[in-house]
């Protein structure tokens, strides 16, 4: 009886967790709708500097509460994770900062004095010939937009957030556009536009060279996984460290499930495992194969992983190539035979694993007595005898060669399809062949 009163006493506390978190989510929610229906021009013309201020930090504190709330939700109630609450709240909060930013930004040039204006519209044209002339002092409100350093993952909510709150404000013109984008980059991100002059008609350029680089789906999608396995464990049963795992593993779920399905999904993490335990030289091999638009299924590396076999397994059996004679000579012919006793990494070379298979022609004794028995003998030649003699699948793929011109090219394999001069039952093929 004590099991059962506790096992429903801790149902009953999950359930009441469930319902609170979910009212709490929705609370900050309403909250953050009403201040974006709210916050009309007429409104924001009324609040001076430190109203402005006072909102922005407010919102900020509700965008934290949300957050917490709906991470805790989710963790309760999985089916949460599917729902479009983050991205109902997100565009609501993303609409209010943007209104409370370019309040603010209009606020303070109203104070600013006429002199300070004057000075910014002396623009010289002669070196500048596709600026446009204002007489207003460019627009550097006081924004939160993250800074992005070309990390895949961060792409898509820097892209985001700069269209919202930059990109699509129509009071701002390219060029300063184009610096707000030159302010908000690091690393290579920013070494992907640094070239670019500062102009009009070079924002546009700046954004697609961008957008090619980092808007890709697939590398997005494997950044995500990467950081998923990279995530640092949690020492000594730290709160603070369980909570820091939990946020940023959920974090990449969400972003994760934007981008594939649940079976593309559960294909990426075991192909990063599967990678992660394969030779360097495999896993460039796989690299240079995959598709820069498409993600990766299982049975690609499936395939990848089987071809990969057989050739590293025919690379190990395959024989070296001699040349019988005196390769100087111009009257010999030139024959190509194998050797196979020549060793393996395992040891063993293919005639080791070969039978010799047993003798069926008669003895020399009784084929030299024929001799006396007649007056004239006839004898005759099979012309290339063993390579008229055609092998059967799959033993054809034991007689491979791997061969390149230089080092500089890839291995190609060569498969022989006929008896071969060196193999152990090579003579006993050819003369069962014959009878």
């Amino acid at each position: 009886m004590p099991d059962t009163e506790n096992s429903v006493r801790a149902q009953n506390e999950s359930t009441s967790d469930v319902d609170y978190y979910r009212v709490k989510a929705q609370s900050t929610l309403r909250q953050i709708n009403s201040m974006k229906f709210y916050l009309n021009p007429e409104a924001i013309n009324q609040f001076d500097e430190a109203d402005l201020l006072a909102r922005m930090e407010w919102i900020n504190s509700v965008n934290q509460a949300f957050d917490s709330a709906q991470t805790s939700l989710e963790r309760l109630d999985f089916a949460e994770i599917s729902s479009d609450h983050r991205i109902e709240f997100a565009e609501a909060f993303m609409d209010v900062k943007a209104k409370l930013n370019r309040g603010l930004a209009a606020h303070r040039k109203s104070q600013l004095p006429a002199s300070n204006v004057a000075n910014l519209t002396s623009i010289d044209l002669t070196n500048n010939a596709d600026l446009s002339f204002r007489s207003r002092k460019p627009r550097f409100p006081n924004m939160e937009i993250p800074r992005f350093h070309g990390s895949y993952s961060e792409w898509p909510e820097f892209l985001a957030t700069f269209n919202t709150v930059i990109g699509n404000d129509d009071e701002l013109s390219d060029i300063e556009k184009l610096q707000y984008l030159r302010s908000s980059l690091g690393g290579v991100a920013l070494e992907t536009i640094r070239s670019l002059e500062p102009s009009n008609a070079n924002y546009k350029e700046a954004m697609n060279l961008l957008v090619n680089r980092f808007d890709n789906n697939v590398l997005h999608f494997q950044a995500h996984v990467q950081a998923i396995f990279g995530l640092k464990g949690v020492e000594k049963g730290s709160s603070k460290g369980l909570r820091e795992l939990s946020d940023c593993m959920n974090s990449h779920l969400r972003a994760i499930r934007t981008l594939a399905t649940t079976q593309q999904i559960l294909d990426g993490l075991l192909i990063h495992i599967v990678t992660r335990k394969l030779d360097q030289r495999t896993r460039e091999k796989w690299k240079d194969d995959l598709s820069i638009t498409e993600l990766s299924t299982w049975d690609a590396m499936e395939s990848f992983l089987e071809k990969r076999c057989r050739m590293m397994e025919n690379l190990d059996h395959a024989l070296v190539t001699q040349t019988p004679g005196q390769q100087e000579s111009t009257t010999t012919k030139l024959r190509v035979v194998f050797d196979g006793s020549a060793k393996s990494t395992s040891g063993s070379s293919l005639n080791d694993l070969l039978l010799a298979g047993p003798t069926i022609q008669q003895k020399i004794f009784n084929i030299l007595l024929r001799f006396r028995f007649f007056k004239v003998a006839l004898c005759g030649d099979i012309c290339k005898m063993y390579r008229c003699v055609r092998l059967s699948y799959p033993d054809d793929f034991l007689q491979c060669i791997v061969w390149r011109e230089n080092s500089r090219e890839e291995l190609s394999v060569f498969k022989l399809n006929t008896v071969t001069y060196g193999t152990k039952p090579a003579a006993f093929l050819a003369i069962r062949a014959m009878h």
